[in-house]
């Protein structure tokens, strides 16, 4: 299990903010993903009792491409320098 599995919604905003956020300070390379919904399966089995997660956790990060390359941070800040700094929107995938 990935430590980036069973996210809520709010967790899987503030992750993506937090990558973009590494990726400003230069601390890590890009970074580009997507996120799955979790498909719930009946539950997980404890004993004779399955349980199923009613938290809203059901979302996984999945890591498509990462390159330690700082071009790509070099880029954007090029483009924000002539065009000033653009407003990231995340957007939800099925």
């Amino acid at each position: 299990m990935s430590s980036y599995s069973k996210l809520t919604a709010n967790q899987v905003t503030a992750t993506y903010s937090l990558f973009k956020f590494l990726e400003r300070l230069r601390v890590i390379g890009h970074l580009e993903a997507h996120t799955e919904k979790a498909v719930e399966e009946g539950g997980d089995i404890f004993g004779e009792y399955i349980i199923h997660d009613f938290t809203g956790a059901d979302y996984s990060i999945v890591k498509d491409y990462y390159s330690s390359d700082k071009r790509h941070i070099l880029k954007t800040e090029l483009l924000e320098r002539m065009f000033g700094r653009l407003k990231q929107s995340l957007r939800g995938t099925t």
